[in-house]
């Protein structure tokens, strides 16, 4: 049975008999120093943090857009955000407003604010970063340029005051006027220019941007230390925006009208030439086109046009179906909705009803789903359904899409059939009627492109003259009164609940993943036994610093039961005897094994003691020591090693010879003997027996130490032959999966457990404890 296996039944045990809270209660209590120095390691750096935060102040300025030029209000927005917090854009603004300039403080003085000391500053794109002196004397000013190792200044320019009051100075890359006002409070200012890329990077990431549902207002919002920076920097932002957005709107719609202009012009040299050459014709050959003839020059005339305008559906509305597929794998991106609004809107179905129809449904559920999501997230059911819906209708416009684009080719063949055969007609004319009729055909197209054009300019002129009112300013920044940050004791509070949940989850944890056995609680409920006595932790300092040797020598000490002295301890051991006699718990028990599941849990210790406070109770008692690998008990009680227990189940001695008297009375001790390499096979031999019948004649109650469960099953096999077995589990060291895993060797022998004995039974369980056998 391996660890993960036990970890696995420790949670499925939990949750059938439920969580033990009390366990968790004194795991937090036992680590009450470690939580409380985690608490105070996260507390105070945040309550420093929190202390030492400036002040943050955030202004907003509202941009309204009256005419909305796109149904994919995703997908501009997006745009919208880009261009604002583009490098370039943020460049131009960095620059004018001069944002790298950072005021620093001389000793024992606070930095003042840049419009205290300057009205203006800006920089160009690439200015000179680094620390900055100016200073004052008379008329003159004099502006150096700390070094960066040693900040020695290097005189960069001095002039007449003035220059500096009256009008920009220009020096470095940046350009400043000095406040008057300055003059009269100091005569050093110390700045800096930072680096004009970093603060152009640091200047991107603060600007945030959010918009109304329709996307028709837009917020713009920065934070800065300084409220009236902060608020002129945002307006310049909304500002410049404004501007550039009705430039690129116009010179769009200027580029447009220029293009559209210069064909115009073609067009009507075209047309006046096509009608200059149909006049110079007409008056040399004295001709006229007769009524059938007129009607099929009118009509190539109008099927060209119509060829013209179908070859353009079909090459626009097969563009938009190849870009369809292109962002199939992305089927809910904005950019694939646009572009089914684009195909439903298409020239090509004006005329059809049905995708009048997908139109409207596509835009209803569009416009439902915007509204849920200014409530819910995109997977929220009612969206995920709507969302399933709106898939449905696309797929429809899809399919209507692709017929339709099949239904343009079949008009496309069956008009160029038709002109091909009016061309045919026009052909078999007389050479001068069939001059006379490609003359006016060329008219009548040149007539019906230039009329198209002309409508283009002029709807050009109008979007010019109404464009530059698109966007506006609705409402400009002002400079907050308060920081956003200012309420820092509730940001201490914060700091304090999260640093005592944090410390608490750890304790938790940490007793989650102990897996010892601490309590008598633990013991029933994990190991299903009784617990017949808990013995108070004891210190042995002195002991740590001696080898495995001395310490052995060393265990005649822990005899703490033998002076009769009223100790917790001593106390402990007398009501483990009391139990061991008298309880019905045990039942009468003359023979009794006590083993432990590992060493280093006190067994030796405790089958001294306990045998010690037989003895005084005027008990004849025989201590045996049966761990045949390492015994220790001869050198407790100053007893010869050999004879022992093993040269009595070889035959080599009689029961006489083992017993050694003690210096307690009423207390005889029976030592290893020698080092036998196969003790299981002389533990259940019938010498065995023997002795155990010899002893109990003889003594009145007999007590067994063997070696501990993980280092043989000594303690097993010797268990059949007496009347009980106690085991020793040490409190905060013994692993309650070992434990239950070696409880297992007694499942199918005669042996009977009559309950469990709790070494270092304390509050603190972590301290190593009784460093006195080594195996």
């Amino acid at each position: 049975m391996d660890a993960e296996k036990f970890f696995l039944e420790d949670i499925q045990q939990e949750e059938e008999e439920g969580l033990d809270l009390q366990r968790y209660l004194r795991g937090l209590y036992r680590r009450k120093w470690m939580l409380l120095a985690i608490f105070l390691v996260i507390l105070i750096p945040w309550l420093i943090y929190v202390k030492k935060q400036p002040p943050q102040y955030e202004a907003s300025a509202l941009i309204r857009f009256k005419t909305y030029g796109s149904d994919n209000v995703g997908l501009l927005n997006e745009t919208r955000i880009t261009e604002l917090t583009s490098r370039t854009f943020a460049e131009k603004v960095v620059a004018q407003l001069g944002l790298t300039l950072e005021m620093l403080a001389e000793t024992k003085e606070r930095p003042l604010r840049r419009q205290k000391v300057f009205e203006q500053f800006s920089t160009t794109t690439d200015p000179i970063s680094g620390e900055y002196l100016l200073e004052f004397k008379d008329d003159v000013f004099s502006l150096f340029q700390l070094n960066e190792l040693d900040k020695a200044p290097r005189l960069l320019v001095s002039d007449s005051l003035s220059k500096i009051i009256d009008q920009t100075y220009d020096v470095n890359g940046f350009s400043f006027r000095i406040n008057p006002d300055i003059l009269k409070e100091r005569s050093r200012i110390h700045f800096r220019v930072k680096n004009f890329r970093r603060t152009v990077d640091n200047f991107r990431k603060q600007i945030k941007v959010r918009f109304n549902r329709t996307g028709t207002l837009m917020w713009v919002s920065l934070t800065d230390r300084d409220p009236s920076l902060v608020a002129t920097m945002v307006n310049q932002l909304a500002q410049m925006y404004v501007e550039e957005s009705k430039f690129f709107s116009l010179k769009k719609v200027k580029d447009v009208k220029e293009v559209v202009e210069n064909q115009l012009k073609i067009a009507k040299e075209n047309l006046d030439k096509a009608n200059e050459e149909l006049k110079r014709f007409k008056e040399s050959h004295f001709i006229s086109l007769d009524t059938e003839v007129k009607q099929n020059v009118n009509e190539l005339s109008d099927l060209e046009n119509e060829i013209r305008t179908i070859k353009e559906n079909i090459e626009s509305l097969s563009l938009l179906l190849r870009r369809l597929e292109k962002n199939f794998e992305t089927a809910e991106a904005s950019e694939t909705r646009y572009i089914y609004r684009q195909i439903a809107r298409h020239p090509a179905f004006q005329q059809d009803p049905n995708m009048g129809i997908l139109q409207q449904q596509l835009a209803d559920l569009e416009s439902q789903r915007d509204q849920l999501l200014t409530r819910v997230t995109e997977s929220h059911q009612d969206v995920v359904e709507i969302n399933a819906q709106i898939k449905f209708i696309q797929l429809q416009i899809k399919d209507l899409a692709k017929k339709r684009l099949e239904q343009l080719y079949e008009e496309l063949a069956t008009a160029e059939r038709t002109a091909s055969n009016l061309r045919y007609k026009l052909k078999m004319l007389p050479s001068e009627q069939l001059k006379l009729a490609e003359l006016t055909q060329k008219v009548k197209v040149n007539e019906d492109i230039y009329s198209s054009l002309l409508a283009k300019y002029q709807e050009a002129q109008i979007s010019e003259a109404v464009r530059t009112e698109e966007i506006s300013i609705l409402d400009p920044a002002l400079p907050p009164e308060y920081p956003v940050n200012r309420d820092k004791k509730q940001k201490a509070v914060i700091g304090g609940f999260f640093s005592l949940f944090f410390s608490i989850f750890v304790g938790v944890f940490l007793e989650f993943l102990d897996k010892t056995l601490k309590t008598p609680d633990d013991i029933k409920r994990y190991l299903k036994l009784n617990v017949i006595g808990s013995i108070p932790k004891i210190e042995f300092d002195h002991e740590y610093e001696l080898k495995d040797a001395d310490k052995i020598k060393q265990i005649d000490a822990q005899l703490v039961t033998y002076d009769y002295s009223p100790t917790p301890v001593s106390e402990a051991y007398r009501a483990l005897r009391t139990k061991i006699m008298f309880s019905k718990q045990t039942g009468n028990i003359r023979t009794l094994v006590i083993t432990s599941f590992a060493p280093y849990d006190g067994k030796s210790f405790t089958c001294s003691n306990l045998a010690v406070t037989l003895a005084q109770h005027k008990t004849n008692t025989l201590l045996v020591d049966a761990d045949l690998r390492r015994g220790v008990l001869h050198n407790t009680f100053s007893v010869p090693k050999e004879p022992g227990l093993s040269n009595f189940l070889m035959g080599m001695v009689s029961f006489e010879e083992l017993l050694n008297e003690t210096h307690v009375p009423n207390l005889t001790v029976v030592s290893c003997g020698s080092m036998m390499p196969n003790p299981s096979e002389l533990l259940g031999s019938l010498r065995l027996r023997k002795f155990i019948d010899e002893a109990k004649r003889r003594f009145d109650f007999v007590i067994f130490d063997t070696p501990p469960l993980n280092a043989a099953t000594d303690a097993v096999v010797l268990g059949t032959q007496v009347d009980g077995v106690t085991l020793i589990v040490r409190a905060g060291k013994t692993n309650r999966n070992i434990a239950r895993q070696k409880l297992d060797l007694f499942d199918n022998v005669p042996a009977t457990i009559i309950g469990v004995i709790i070494n270092g039974a304390e509050k603190d369980l972590a301290h190593e404890g009784y460093s006195y056998y080594h195996y």
